[in-house]
């Protein structure tokens, strides 16, 4: 069912059915929202907001681990601490995800900004 909204189409309810020759039988796809492939989220309309969301989610936890340690290890430690465990949730896919638009990439670098490790 194809249904316009303010100039946008959206379509809700589309099933492609694939006739699968080694299993003789017909498999039934549906169209979603979010398809999370190789770890990364593609939502429809490649917005990756649902990606970039799930990112600060997996950071942010991260900062606060940080953020108690800076009182009891050195900044060095740190910063290690950090591209080990922060810098591959930014760097994993970023050609795909890295043209999105500002408003969802400041969100990644307010909290990856928090650790104040990368500052010199």
């Amino acid at each position: 069912m194809v249904s316009t909204n303010g100039g946008t189409t959206l379509i809700e309810n589309v099933k492609i059915v694939i006739y699968d020759n080694v299993l003789s039988k017909s498999v039934h796809l549906e169209c979603k929202d979010c398809v999370k492939y190789l770890g990364v989220l593609i939502d429809f309309g490649l917005s990756w907001k649902v990606h970039i969301e799930h990112i600060v989610v997996k950071i942010s936890r991260l900062v606060g681990i940080i953020a108690k340690l800076r009182h009891f290890v050195p900044r060095n430690i740190l910063l290690r601490i950090y591209q080990s465990l922060i810098l591959p949730y930014i760097s994993y896919g970023l050609t795909a995800w890295g043209l999105a638009s500002k408003s969802y990439l400041t969100k990644i670098s307010v909290v990856s900004w928090c650790t104040g490790t990368q500052r010199e």
